[in-house]
């Protein structure tokens, strides 16, 4: 891919307002792009906490990683989770920014803004995504020297808790090493995906309990599961991931359409089971990772947040390389 634009950039503060979209109230931002290795770069955004108790360096730094892998922080984790802001532009009660700053990444390249210049550029492992990662933040708390004394924490969801657990290591690690200067305090891991054949191995049971599957569809979900953990005992991580995805089938044709991350809600029939000749990978992103970039979201994030900051590149698309992040990256089932 073509490098448009050198974005090597300073940290940009925003104020006032573009095509609609404004700072939100009381609030300050910097944002910025970091090259972790040559033609990788990784998009991060600061919102500062807005607090009338205290200042912002007397309340802690709160890094959020979102999950995927392929997951946009700055996308779904601000605008549909805890940012100031909602995805209508309107300020959220419930934000984390009243009581800390947060420092949302696009994790790893290729991941919302975050981008590579060629194929080869993208991480293929979870140590990649650490060292990555510890490249941002030395940039960062140099950038932002006066976040250095204050307690920074890593929150995680899903598949960002495997990641998360790897950069907390490597952080602690430079840390003592004097390579990174900052007050690291703790690591929350949030509906982590860090142990997936303890968790695939308790579908069945689960789903039994609270009367989604009957005694015929308890037995055939334990049944794949046992394949996934026959093929993890082989090593065989690789041939794990596609009988996770198997599993998942499963569920869905035995609890009619059973919505992974809510048991109250079922997924539309067009949205069941595999298409024709659709690769196990795929079908893995759509249910997991397409859920994260939705139309209208996608539509925000490609549209006025892309003119407010100003910074991303013509060649850049929000999302467009979240599928291939996916697909590239072997990160096994466990």
């Amino acid at each position: 891919m073509a490098l448009l634009l050198s974005v090597i950039l300073s940290s940009i503060i925003y104020k006032g307002s573009v095509s609609g979209l404004s700072e939100p109230p009381g609030c300050t931002e910097a944002w910025d792009y970091v090259e972790v290795r040559p033609g990788a770069h990784m998009f991060w955004w600061l919102y500062y906490a807005e607090s009338q108790a205290a200042q912002y360096k007397d309340l802690p730094l709160v890094m959020w990683l979102q999950g995927g892998p392929g997951g946009s922080g700055t996308g779904f984790g601000n605008f549909e989770e805890i940012g100031p802001l909602n995805r209508d532009l309107q300020p959220r009660k419930t934000s984390w920014v009243q009581t800390a700053s947060l420092l949302f990444v696009d994790n790893p390249v290729g991941t919302g803004f975050s981008y590579a210049e060629r194929p080869d550029g993208f991480a293929t492992d979870v140590a990649t995504v650490a060292s990555d990662m510890l490249v941002l933040l030395r940039h960062f708390f140099t950038l932002k020297s006066d976040f250095q004394s204050v307690p920074f924490y890593i929150f995680s969801e899903s598949y960002g808790g495997k990641m998360a657990a790897a950069i907390s290591l490597e952080l602690t690690k430079a840390i003592a090493k004097g390579s990174v200067k900052c007050n690291f305090a703790g690591v929350a891991l949030g509906d982590s995906w860090i142990s997936p054949l303890d968790s695939v191995m308790t579908w069945g049971p689960y789903l039994y309990t609270t009367s989604l599957l009957d005694d015929y569809g308890l037995a055939d979900v334990n049944n794949a599961a046992q394949q996934v953990k026959q093929a993890v005992a082989k090593q065989d991580f690789l041939k794990a991931t596609e009988l996770w995805s198997v599993t998942e089938s499963v569920v869905e044709q035995n609890t009619n359409g059973v919505n992974f991350y809510n048991i109250l809600k079922q997924e539309e029939d067009g949205k069941l089971g595999s298409s024709e000749g659709e690769s196990f990978i795929s079908l893995l992103a759509r249910r997991h990772i397409y859920p994260l970039h939705s139309q209208s979201l996608s539509e925000l994030m490609n549209g006025s947040v892309r003119k407010k900051l100003a910074i991303i590149p013509q060649n850049v698309t929000w999302g467009g390389a979240s599928f291939r992040v996916n697909r590239l990256a072997r990160f096994p089932v466990v």
